[in-house]
């Protein structure tokens, strides 16, 4: 099923605020396949923003339909620090009872 494959590869990257170590990766699969299903995309790097040198892209993405109204949706892909007792592998998606 799509949506559970690209969910699946979406939370296998671990963009944990304190090593923030693949927000790189993440972005690149998300251009990728943003730009696959007919989105154009620009990258804007928020690093020197941040102050610290570590890459922050931000995405943005848009479909050019000629029309006057605007949709905006925000998001972010960095996520709390995976720590603790976890039932399940934190950065693996898991299927249980179908759900």
């Amino acid at each position: 099923m799509y949506e559970v494959e690209l969910l699946s590869k979406l939370v296998s990257y671990d963009t944990s605020v304190d090593t923030k170590k693949e927000y790189v990766k993440c972005a690149e699969f998300l251009v990728k396949h943003l730009k696959s299903i007919g989105l154009k995309c620009k990258v804007y790097d928020g690093k020197e923003v941040a102050g610290d040198g570590i890459p922050r892209p931000n995405i943005i993405a848009r479909i050019d339909r000629g029309v006057g109204e605007k949709l905006v949706i925000a998001s972010h892909y960095d996520v709390v620090p995976a720590f603790g007792e976890w039932k399940y592998p934190p950065f693996k998606l898991t299927l249980e009872n179908g759900k």
